[in-house]
C-alpha cells in the first residue's frame, strides 16, 4: 500500500468501507501479505518481475505459514526448510490458506537459523485439499513433499524472515480489524432501521425498553472496537518497539472479534429467522464476521500473552506519586500492569466475575493501588486530577478489564466526605482489603432512576430505620455480603423530594428471597436480582438527603 502513498490510517479506513460492504475482494490476502513480504524482503528480482503485477490485481500471491487454529507468529510456522546444495527444501502442511488456487505462494518455513520465506510458483502436482470458509471463500491445505527451492526465489533470510512475517501478519490483523468494524457498522445500522420500521402492538418494537438498551450496549461495543484499532494503528505508526506493537495490535483483533460476534448474535435475533436466510442482507455480514473473527487468530489466542521481554525497573518506588513526573508514572503503571495483570483480564468483551478478578484486585490493594482518588490518610494513593488521568488511561490502554468497584468509587468517597469516624474506622479498611464487597439497591420495579416514582420506605424507630419495599438489579447480589440502599423515600416526607442512603450488611442468609437469589443463580446465568426488602438499618448506616443537598449535621443521629 505504500507503493499507492497511503498510511496505515488510510489502509484502515479502505478495508473499513470493505467491511460495511462485505467485499469479497482479496485485498489482505494479496497486497497486505502477499505483496508485503516481497516490498519489505531483500530479494530485487522478485519484486522487478512480480510486485507490479501483484498490486495491479494481473496476478494473485497468497501466503502459506499456518499450521493450527490460533497460530500467532513465527513460533507457530508449520512447514520446515532445510537448506541442500544451491537452495533449500520444504517439507510440512500448511493449512487455513486464503486463494489456495493463487498463481504464486509466499511460504514461511522454520529453519534452524530462523524463519525463511521463499516464493513459489504453483504447481499443479503439490497434495492440495480445497474447502470452503463459512462466508464461502476458497480456504485450502498444501502438504509439501520435499519441494525443492532455488536461492533465487529466497524472498527473506532466516536471519531477517522471522521479523518481516510477524510485520505483515499485524498490518494485515489491522485490515481484519477495519473490516470487522465496518461489517459491525453495517449491521448495527441494518438492525436499527428494522427496530424502527418493525411494529408490534400499534408501535415500533424499538420503543420497547429492552431493546433500546440492547442496541445501547451493541453501540458501546462498536465504540470500543473503534477505539482500539485506533490506538493499535497509532501504535503500529509511531512505536519502534515489536512487542508493544504486536500487544496493540492483539488487543484489538480480540476486542474487534468478540465485539463483532456479539453483535452479530444480538442482531440477528430482531428479524427471527428470516435473518438466517440467503434473501436477507443481515446474513451475509454475520457470515463475514464470523470468517473475519476467527482470521489470523481468534480473541482467545491473541488474549494469551505473546512472548515479549520483560522491563527492568529502573526507578523505586515512591509513595509521592504526584511529585514524579507523567512519564515515571506511566512507566511505572505500564511495568507493573504488564508483569502482573493476568492475561484472562486483557482485552475482554463481558464483565469479568470475582473469582476471575480477585488475584489482580488482591495484588492492587497488596501495593495500594485500589483507590487512586482517595485521600492517603484513609490508604488511597491521593493522586492529583493529573496522575488520575494517566492512572486512569494506563489501565485503559493496557484494556484491563472492571474490576467490581463500587466500593471504591461510590461507597468509600461518600464516607470519607460525610462518615462518622466510627464509619471510617470500620467500612474504609474492609473496602480497600477487598473483604466487604458491595452491590447497589437503587433501581425499584416501575421506577428505575425516576426518583419521584420510588416506593421503598424508610421509618424511624428509635435508632433504627425500618426499610420495606423492593429494589431490583443487585447486579452480581450473589456475591456481595453487603449493599448500599439509595433514594428511599421517608415516611415523614413522602409528598417532598425526599431521600436517604443506607449502607447494610446481609443479616438474613437464610431468607426466603437469598433462597430464592441462590436457587436462580444455579439455574441461569442471569446476574441482577429482585429481592424484597423487609430489614432495619441502625441510623449510623443511613445519611438523608433533603431538597436535593446533604445536611450540614454529621453522618447519622448516633455512633
Amino acid at each position: 500500500m505504500a507503493a499507492w502513498g497511503l498510511t496505515l490510517h488510510d489502509v484502515a479506513a479502505l478495508h473499513q468501507e470493505i467491511g460495511r460492504a462485505a467485499l469479497p475482494e482479496p485485498l489482505i490476502t494479496v497486497p497486505l501479505l502477499a505483496a508485503r513480504a516481497l516490498v519489505l524482503g531483500s530479494n530485487p528480482t522478485l519484486k522487478a518481475q512480480h510486485l507490479a503485477a501483484l498490486l495491479g490485481g494481473e496476478r494473485l500471491a497468497t501466503l502459506a505459514w499456518q499450521g493450527v487454529p490460533g497460530a500467532l507468529g513465527t513460533r507457530d510456522i508449520a512447514p520446515i526448510a532445510s537448506r541442500k546444495q544451491g537452495g533449500w527444501t520444504i517439507a510440512g502442511t500448511a493449512r487455513f490458506i486464503a486463494l489456495p488456487h493463487a498463481a504464486f505462494f509466499v511460504v514461511a518455513a522454520r529453519a534452524e537459523e530462523g524463519a525463511v520465506l521463499l516464493w513459489l510458483e504453483h504447481d499443479a502436482t503439490w497434495n492440495m485439499e480445497c474447502a470452503t470458509a463459512v462466508d464461502g471463500a476458497p480456504v485450502g491445505s498444501v502438504y509439501f513433499n520435499g519441494v525443492a527451492v532455488t536461492e533465487d526465489a529466497v524472498i527473506a533470510r532466516p536471519e531477517e524472515g522471522g521479523k518481516i512475517l510477524e510485520a505483515i501478519l499485524d498490518h494485515a490483523r489491522l485490515a481484519v480489524c477495519a473490516e470487522l468494524l465496518g461489517a459491525m457498522e453495517q449491521t448495527f445500522s441494518m438492525t436499527l432501521a428494522y427496530l424502527k420500521q418493525r411494529q408490534q402492538f400499534g408501535v415500533a418494537i424499538g420503543s420497547f425498553q429492552a431493546l433500546q438498551h440492547r442496541a445501547v450496549e451493541l453501540y458501546v461495543q462498536i465504540e470500543l472496537s473503534r477505539s482500539a484499532s485506533h490506538r493499535a494503528l497509532r501504535c503500529c505508526e509511531q512505536s519502534t518497539d515489536p512487542h508493544e506493537r504486536a500487544a496493540a495490535v492483539s488487543g484489538a483483533k480480540s476486542r474487534c472479534a468478540d465485539a463483532a460476534l456479539l453483535v452479530a448474535k444480538d442482531c440477528i435475533q430482531p428479524p427471527g429467522a428470516i435473518g438466517y436466510t440467503e434473501e436477507y442482507d443481515l446474513s451475509i455480514f454475520v457470515r463475514r464476521i464470523l470468517a473475519l473473527s476467527g482470521s489470523l487468530g481468534n480473541a482467545t489466542a491473541h488474549r494469551a500473552p505473546r512472548s515479549a521481554p520483560q522491563r527492568k525497573r529502573t526507578r523505586t518506588m515512591s509513595s509521592d506519586y504526584n511529585a514524579l513526573s507523567e512519564a515515571n508514572f506511566r512507566d511505572m503503571l505500564r511495568t507493573f500492569i504488564t508483569a502482573e495483570c493476568p492475561s484472562n483480564l486483557l482485552n475482554q468483551a463481558r464483565r469479568i466475575r470475582w473469582v476471575e478478578a480477585k488475584p489482580w484486585c488482591l495484588k492492587l490493594a497488596a501495593r495500594g493501588w485500589n483507590a487512586p482518588a482517595w485521600p492517603g490518610e484513609f490508604g488511597g494513593m491521593e493522586l492529583n486530577t493529573a496522575k488520575l488521568l494517566v492512572y486512569y488511561d494506563e489501565f485503559e490502554a493496557a484494556d484491563v478489564a472492571r474490576t467490581p468497584d463500587l466500593g471504591f468509587a461510590m461507597l468509600g468517597p461518600l464516607l470519607i466526605r460525610y462518615g462518622t469516624q466510627e464509619q471510617r474506622r470500620h467500612y474504609l479498611p474492609r473496602i480497600l482489603s477487598c473483604d466487604d464487597l458491595w452491590c447497589q439497591g437503587y433501581s425499584e420495579p416501575g421506577a428505575g432512576s425516576d426518583l419521584a416514582s420510588l416506593r421503598t420506605s424508610a421509618a424511624l424507630d428509635g435508632d433504627e430505620w425500618v426499610i420495606n419495599g423492593q429494589k431490583t438489579g443487585l447486579r452480581l447480589r450473589r456475591i456481595r455480603r453487603t449493599c448500599f440502599c439509595w433514594r428511599a423515600r421517608t415516611q415523614r416526607q413522602k409528598s417532598s423530594m425526599a431521600s436517604a442512603f443506607y449502607s447494610r450488611a446481609w443479616s438474613l442468609p437464610a431468607s426466603r428471597c437469598d433462597r430464592y437469589a441462590r436457587w436462580l443463580a444455579r439455574r441461569s446465568s442471569v446476574k441482577y436480582f429482585s429481592m424484597p426488602c423487609a430489614c432495619r438499618a441502625r441510623t449510623s448506616w443511613a445519611r438523608s438527603i433533603k431538597d436535593g443537598r446533604w445536611p450540614k449535621r454529621s453522618w447519622g443521629s448516633s455512633g
